[in-house]
């Protein structure tokens, strides 16, 4: 049996690995939302701080949906994983999603929350916040669309502010 030399799998000269096809960086294992582990230290204090605050809510029965930082809303490992994520356990859905963003990164990352909510069912909110500037979008869906709204972080889906939960004021 004969094989094809253009289709005999070639090995990278510097590791001795077959090379496959060639990925982007930056949409590797997130199913082209390109949401992935940002792990500067701010970003992840504001994870830190916003999940610190929402568990405490959730064992109190005082918040109806189970908080989540970095997991993804897939059932399948490598999927989009947000900053934080709320999962409603009855549902099996996220409602709301939440991202920590940087200036060079903010309209991105809207564009990305924007996309999983028109992709993935169950997603009602997203919030993001842009931590340089201290700008905040929500994206929320409305009579079937989804509206961005500037300057907004009170998420609806949960009834509380989320720049309240950045500065302490609970």
């Amino acid at each position: 049996m004969k094989t094809d030399p253009d289709k005999t799998p070639k090995r990278d000269p510097n590791t001795g690995r077959f090379a496959g096809k060639k990925k982007d960086k930056a949409n590797a294992n997130t199913h082209g939302l390109g949401m992935g582990v940002n792990a500067t230290e701010e970003h992840q204090m504001l994870i830190r701080n916003v999940i610190y605050y929402l568990t405490g809510l959730f064992f109190d029965d005082r918040l109806a949906y189970e908080p989540f930082p970095e997991t993804s809303y897939l059932r399948e490992q490598g999927g989009p994983a947000p900053d934080i994520s709320l999962y409603d356990r009855e549902n099996a859905t996220h409602p709301l999603i939440i991202e920590f963003t940087t200036r060079n990164a903010y309209q991105e990352d809207i564009k990305k929350c924007r996309l999983a909510m028109q992709k993935l069912y169950g997603i009602k909110e997203a919030v993001i916040y842009e931590f340089q500037k201290g700008d905040w979008t929500r994206l929320r869906i409305l009579k079937g669309k989804i509206v961005q709204e500037e300057g907004e972080s009170f998420s609806t889906v949960i009834g509380l502010d989320i720049a309240k939960m950045l500065k302490g004021k609970h």
